[in-house]
């Protein structure tokens, strides 16, 4: 009897296996109708009548699909795996095979789907649970808390569904871990959903898979999908939440060390971002030592940029005050970050990150935290100045601490006024100088909140003048000679500005810096013209009595020159100088001595009284007026002789009126 048994069994497997290929055939029908029914069918099929091989052979076509666009049809295939782990016979054997595809309906866009997926999942479990109740039963009597840190919004599988992905785990990662790097990115997609669903079930368990795990987290979080992206980031928390910080920071700092990428930082935020604060404590010193390297916070991508940012900010969130043991490498690394940065949004977190760096050391501004580590970051910095350049990242990283410092760079002047000294000597290269002296003008053009917030920068003025400021308005051939010629006067008018320039520090150096100024006023660039006007105004509004005569006879040839600039803002610069010029000459000249050089100023001014710019005749006929007093009846003669030759004049008849008046 045995015999025509395994015949009419035989028979009957040969029947469903044809019915099969029929059934797998219409799962791919366009009516969604046909596919729902054809699944139903292969659910009571195999589990009536099939075997192991009806199983191997349709759940490839089940997993297709999951990527139906019709709801009712992943449904459907949600409700076949989930009847076939709650009663096919042989279903331990294809666990891991019928495990990944239930678990992808529990990220599935619809909230039914999701809904049915999870009580299905939840009913497995249990239903494992009963069935092993003996190798449970310490764990189901002692059941483990849930661990502090753990997910929001989330309820925690039971025992049954943690077991199961366990045992399974090192079966369905692999493959797993290949689909993050599909060519399509739907599997992607799907592969970065159910990778965080399978680490919720596996917990601490996966601390044995770290390594490949980490490895495919580095791959995926650079995925061009965001959808893929989120789901991986999502995963790297729940690595925070249950693996010790010992397990991941040990493989993670090896990586950073190594070869440091963008998504080496991405991931390690968002590990950080999931981990248990007192967990991370230990760890803290070695992650802001890595943060801080100079291959890390000097990276010039723009994506790693914003990366680092975000996890230096993640820590201290995660951190808090714990923080401030390791405030000095976070400080560093954001300082060396912040003139690398261009784009925008990275550069106002940045400062934001500088910001909740000083509230976790109880500041209420950055200022505070800035005078904490100013001093040795400023020391560091004077110790290797002598040899950048200018594409050196200290100097770039000094132009950033001096100018973000604000208030605070008052109080370290000495350091700060060396470093300048060093780095502006006219043998260092013409590009770092000019770097460096657009930053020190700036600097000086808010000296009453940079420079001189504690009212000491006159005590500098001198070294300033001496050292920086008078040899670089030296002329020099090349575009970037100009540009720092220019920078430099732009500085010396800066410093008479801010009045720390007295009569007697400028006496101490007139011997050197008149010729310069001279110098200047015949120079190529007309902003250079024209400042170099301006600062000989205030040179003769402020010691123009001072000066010896020889000094301010030397002066007027170059003023008369620039009369004649194509520039009528400089020859108004120029006529307000002669103003000042004059006051201080009438102070001190022997007319009867020096009537020629007198003769030469009324004639060569007077030329300009007929100009074609109404702005300027006035401006000379007012400088003119001023001038009559030194010696009118010499102002006279010159007018009489020139008077034919105007076209218009009226200011010259008008000035022959005002010098009546003085005679």
């Amino acid at each position: 009897m045995a015999a025509p048994t395994v015949e009419v069994v035989e028979d009957d497997l040969s029947e469903v296996s044809a019915k099969l290929s029929l059934l797998l055939n219409r799962l791919r029908d366009v009516d969604r109708v046909k596919r729902r029914k054809a699944l139903e069918e292969i659910r009571r099929d195999v589990i009536n009548h099939g075997s192991s091989k009806c199983v191997e052979d349709v759940v490839p076509h089940l997993a297709q699909r999951y990527f139906d666009q019709t709801p009712q049809v992943r449904l459907a295939v949600t409700q076949v795996i989930g009847m076939w782990l709650l009663e096919l016979p042989d279903r331990y054997s294809y666990f891991c095979k019928l495990l990944p595809l239930l678990l992808t309906s529990i990220t599935d866009d619809v909230p039914k789907i999701q809904q049915t997926a999870d009580e299905l999942w939840s009913k497995v479990g249990f239903q494992y649970e009963k069935e092993n109740d003996q190798d449970f039963k310490d764990r189901l009597d002692f059941v483990t808390q849930q661990p502090p840190h753990y997910p929001c919004d989330v309820v925690r599988p039971n025992l049954g569904c943690r077991e199961l992905v366990y045992r399974h785990m090192s079966r369905i990662l692999p493959a797993l871990l290949r689909d993050l790097t599909d060519w399509v990115a739907a599997t992607r997609v799907k592969a970065a959903a159910l990778l965080y669903v399978l680490l919720l079930n596996a917990e601490d368990r996966m601390t044995q898979h770290l390594e490949s795990l980490l490895r495919g987290l580095y791959s995926a979080c650079g995925d061009e999908e965001t959808s893929v992206v989120n789901h991986v980031m999502k995963s790297a928390r729940l690595v925070g939440c249950f693996v010790p910080a010992d397990a991941w920071w040990h493989l993670m700092m090896a990586d950073l060390e190594s070869i440091p990428t963008a998504n080496h930082v991405m991931t390690l935020t968002a590990i950080v971002e999931g981990c248990n604060r007192s967990s991370l404590r230990p760890h803290l010193p070695a992650i802001a030592d890595v943060l801080a390297a100079d291959d890390v916070c000097r990276m010039q991508e723009v994506r790693f940029q914003q990366h680092l940012v975000s996890c230096i900010r993640t820590v201290l969130n995660v951190s808090k005050d714990d923080c401030s043991s390791i405030s000095a490498q976070l400080f560093n690394a954001i300082l060396s970050l912040l003139p690398l940065i261009e784009n925008e949004s990275s550069n106002k977190q940045a400062h934001e990150a500088m910001l909740e760096l000083a509230k976790v050391q109880g500041f209420t501004d950055q200022w505070h935290l800035m005078e904490l580590h100013m001093p040795d970051v400023l020391n560091n910095l004077h110790e290797t100045c002598n040899g950048w350049s200018s594409i050196s990242h200290e100097a770039k990283v000094f132009t950033t601490l001096v100018t973000e410092s604000g208030p605070v760079i008052g109080k370290h002047l000495n350091v700060v006024i060396s470093i300048f000294e060093i780095t502006l000597s006219k043998e260092k290269e013409a590009e770092l100088r000019l770097k460096l002296f657009y930053t020190l003008a700036e600097l000086m053009v808010n000296a009453k909140y940079t420079l001189d917030s504690e009212g000491m920068f006159a005590k500098y003025a001198s070294k300033l003048l001496n050292s920086v400021i008078v040899p670089n308005c030296s002329w020099q051939a090349g575009r970037t000679a100009a540009a720092i010629r220019t920078t430099a006067v732009s500085c010396l008018w800066v410093l008479f500005q801010s009045g720390a320039v007295t009569p007697q520090l400028y006496l101490r150096h007139a011997d050197a810096l008149l010729p310069q100024l001279t110098s200047l006023l015949e120079d190529d660039s007309r902003t250079t013209r024209l400042l170099a006007s301006r600062v000989v105004k205030q040179t003769l509004n402020l010691c123009g009595d001072a000066l010896q005569m020889d000094a301010l006879l030397g002066i007027y040839p170059t003023l008369l020159k620039r009369m004649d600039d194509v520039s009528d803002e400089v020859r108004e610069a120029t006529l307000k100088t002669f103003a000042a010029y004059f006051s201080a000459l009438d102070r001190s000249l022997d007319v009867t001595l020096h009537s020629a050089h007198l003769e030469l100023l009324y004639s060569g001014l007077l030329l300009h009284m007929d100009d074609s710019s109404a702005l300027i005749q006035q401006s000379v006929f007012e400088v003119l007026k001023q001038a009559a007093a030194i010696s009118p009846a010499l102002l006279g003669q010159q007018v009489e002789k020139i008077k034919h030759m105007h076209q218009r004049k009226q200011y010259c008849d008008e000035l022959l009126a005002h010098i009546k008046t003085l005679l």
